[in-house]
């Protein structure tokens, strides 16, 4: 699918979900046939679905089946399968196997929002070293709303359950390494989105708004501030869109990394210029505001995305972002 064709289609799919409603994108989906654009062009969904759910804020997240779609861990024909990722802040396991294999202590956080509950694929520790394993049965599972976003259908998820071992050794690390890398281009990009709509938002306040008979934006430090955002904004929006291009670890670093400098960026300088009303709870800026606090980190902050390429670089790996 090139550009085109899939702006075309992101703008069918947006129009669709607006009308649908936060509540109601399962359904609205579904209808749509979203399920069979998955099952051919799961990484062109996720650069659909993604900044969708950031301009849209929808009541569940529908990009962790599609990660695990393209890392090629077995699913379940007959039951919903999500993604556990580590609780929030990291972005290695959290949860961890008894050396039996067969019984997980876990301590995570995934997505259900209105889907319907199915089993969970998550990254664990068994004997010291990494393996993907799946909870069929998740009712042992507690589960409370994640961060101040509980609207977002993220879940700290906590307990102790019976689990059967999905992969080891390589093949576990290559899996994990796909669903972290496709994970982190999804959390760009919706981090991205929310981003964009927080920086609208500040400059339709600051162009409306006047202070002292002149309007907040013909002030010189409201001008810097906003095209400091505006900067990382350009940044953030390239390295997205050039990471599917070459899919690694790498990429999806440089992705992160940026997307989460633009948010916390937006964050501070445009809820500064809206004054008092960024932090009320009828403007619609602490909506977008509290769903990026949870989603940045995930995976671990981009602070750590930064740490972790820093090192790649000093080991001498250069991430290619696109053919020059």
């Amino acid at each position: 699918m090139d550009s085109s064709e899939r702006s075309e289609l992101a703008g069918t799919v947006g129009q669709i979900l607006t009308a649908a409603g936060p509540a109601g994108w399962q359904e609205a989906l579904h209808s749509f046939g979203w399920d069979d654009l998955c099952a051919d062009e799961p990484v062109d969904a996720i650069r659909i679905i993604a900044p969708l759910q950031g301009k849209l804020l929808p009541n569940a997240s529908f990009v962790d089946r599609l990660a695990l779609a393209v890392s090629g861990v077995p699913q379940s024909e007959r039951t919903t399968t999500h993604l556990l990722y580590p609780a929030l802040g990291s972005d290695q396991p959290t949860s961890t196997v008894s050396p039996g294999g067969n019984l997980i202590e876990v301590r995570g956080t995934a997505n259900f929002g209105p889907i319907p509950s199915g089993s969970l694929i998550t990254p664990a520790v068994l004997d010291g070293a990494l393996a993907l394993v799946e909870i069929a049965d998740t009712d042992a599972l507690s589960t409370n709303a994640a961060g101040i976003d509980p609207d977002s259908g993220w879940f700290r998820v906590v307990g102790t359950a019976d689990c059967t071992v999905v992969s080891t050794g390589e093949e576990a690390q290559r899996q994990w390494l796909s669903i972290r890398a496709h994970s982190m281009l999804a959390i760009s990009l919706e981090l991205n989105a929310l981003g964009a709509r927080m920086l609208e938002l500040a400059v339709e306040h600051v162009s409306s708004r006047n202070q002292f008979g002149r309007a907040l934006g013909s002030f010189q430090a409201v001008k810097q501030g906003l095209a400091d955002t505006r900067a990382w904004q350009e940044c953030a929006d390239l390295s997205a869109d050039a990471a599917p291009e070459n899919p690694g670890i790498e990429a999806a670093l440089v992705a992160s990394s940026l997307a989460g400098r633009f948010f916390r960026s937006a964050a501070e300088n445009c809820q500064q210029y809206l004054g008092g009303m960024g932090f009320t709870w009828e403007h619609p800026f602490h909506t977008f505001l509290r769903r990026g606090l949870i989603l940045e980190r995930l995976l671990g902050s981009s602070a750590e995305a930064r740490s972790e390429l820093g090192a790649t670089f000093k080991a001498g790996a250069m991430p290619a972002l696109s053919a020059i």
